[in-house]
């Protein structure tokens, strides 16, 4: 159906594992909650509220990050920043890698009851057809119907239902917020990004709009995110990769950011759909 300068890897779970693996505050809701919904649809619909979002973005060299790109996109080159964002050799050609992962405390697949969950999206900056565009790499979530649904449209999808979301207050009175990302067994999702709250400044509710793209086994998926942003903030960011993790094979370790970064919150919808 399409070629691949390098193979994608294909998460190795079943729907049945999906609903034995669920655990903690991820429990599904009870069957007479769910509305009928035809599931074998080529697209999913989201309903996300009360949300947290990151970005974090590395720079990986370009060969690495073009070989593992499908051939139908083409990742964007750019200059090697200055350390310690990047410790290679000086003027290396770089490409923009990482996540975009959110939690939600609500959030539906195609109207069903809502839970609590956390997403994980590996993404990479590229043309599309000439256009700037965001590949996804990968997903990761908690949430057993949207990873079964998110494998029915051929997304390579990985299950994390041991995966942690939590929010503490440290000494000095900072907000801190610890989010793990966890798989089954080595090559899948293992890493902690670490937040530390330094100022949450005023924001005025706005909308935006958020579109990615991912080739599966199925064909072109589309993501598509109409956000609304009511407040941000200001944070310390680390985040630690666990040795045998997926990021690390995309060129993803460790690291801390020198300079404080803003992280969101709100709520979206989502539709995610195979494309003709």
């Amino acid at each position: 159906m399409f070629s691949f300068k390098r193979g994608l890897r294909i998460a190795a779970f079943v729907f049945g594992m999906v609903v034995a693996g669920i655990v903690g505050w991820s429990a599904p809701a009870d069957a007479a909650d769910q509305p009928p919904v035809d599931e074998h649809q080529d697209h999913i619909l989201t309903q996300e509220h009360d949300c947290f979002e990151i970005g974090d973005r590395r720079p990986v060299l370009f060969t690495e990050a073009d070989a593992y790109v499908p051939d139908r996109y083409a990742v964007v080159p750019m200059a090697a920043p200055a350390p310690p964002a990047w410790t290679g050799a000086p003027g290396a050609i770089v490409a923009s890698v990482g996540f975009q992962d959110y939690f939600c405390k609500g959030l539906s697949v195609n109207g069903h009851a809502e839970l609590a969950t956390i997403v994980s999206l590996g993404v990479v900056a590229v043309r599309r057809d000439g256009i700037p565009a965001t590949y996804i790499l990968w997903v990761g979530t908690d949430n057993p119907l949207l990873f079964a649904r998110l494998q029915q449209v051929g997304v390579e999808t990985f299950f994390i239902p041991q995966s942690t979301y939590l929010e503490t207050t440290n000494q000095l009175g900072q907000r801190e917020i610890v989010v793990g990302y966890v798989s089954r067994g080595p090559g899948g999702l293992d890493y902690t990004r670490v937040l530390t709250v330094v100022t949450e400044p005023p924001l005025a509710p706005i909308s935006t709009i958020g579109t990615f793209y991912h080739l599966g086994t199925r064909g072109e998926v589309r993501f598509s995110y109409a956000n609304l942003v009511d407040s941000a903030a200001r944070a310390r960011i680390c985040f630690d990769v666990g040795d045998d993790s997926l990021p690390i094979e995309y060129g993803i370790t460790d690291f801390c950011f020198p300079a404080q970064r803003t992280f969101f919150r709100g709520s979206w919808q989502g539709k995610i759909e195979l494309l003709p």
